[in-house]
């Protein structure tokens, strides 16, 4: 163990090992100060235009400084960019749609689960009796045209395209219908309750 040790000790103190390590720092010393720079001259730019979209200052914090970590990760391209200021809002839109996009398929991941929940009236392990009971009240007190949207789809697995040839209206109307039944029974199923 202690000849290992000597022997990576006499490698680091090598002339070739010791060259290498202080052209590797040398070149990691250098684009730190690349993006320093870069931070230096656009950090400003890049968090007015993403607190004018996105309009928190938390999040446009947020999203600057996720931002100039990926540059770090990037920082082999470096060279590459032509006009940093236009990198770096372009980067800075990505990251807004991506963000976007990843809140747009977690609200819709929450808003199956919860009408999952809330149109499985029977469920034990969901609703108590006390529920279930007002629950199956509130799908009653649907008006018929949304109720039966409403049964089509969440109960018989109907498409929208299907319903619509059923009840002879178009798909959007379907759609349409079966919304209004579920935001009726979110706001008539528990009022306390938070809608989903």
């Amino acid at each position: 163990m202690t000849r290992v040790n000597l022997r990576s000790k006499e490698l680091a103190d090598s002339p070739s090992e010791k060259e290498h390590n202080d052209g590797v720092d040398k070149a990691t010393s250098e684009w730190q100060m690349v993006i320093a720079q870069l931070y230096n001259d656009h950090a400003a730019v890049i968090f007015h235009y993403l607190l004018a979209i996105l309009g928190n200052r938390a999040e446009a914090e947020d999203a600057l400084q996720s931002i100039f970590v990926e540059l770090v990760r990037r920082h082999s391209s470096l060279q590459e960019i032509q006009s940093p200021r236009t990198y770096l809002l372009a980067m800075a839109r990505h990251y807004v749609q991506r963000a976007r996009q990843s809140a747009a398929h977690r609200r819709s991941a929450e808003a199956k689960a919860g009408e999952e929940r809330l149109l499985k009236a029977n469920d034990p392990d969901l609703h108590d009796v006390h529920e279930a009971a007002a629950l199956q009240n509130a799908i009653l007190s649907l008006p018929e045209e949304q109720r039966e949207v409403l049964v089509f789809k969440a109960f018989e697995k109907m498409t929208f395209r299907e319903i619509a040839t059923v009840l002879n209206i178009s798909e959007n109307t379907a759609a349409s219908r079966y919304r209004y039944a579920l935001d009726k029974l979110r706001l008539h199923w528990y009022p306390n309750h938070e809608s989903t």
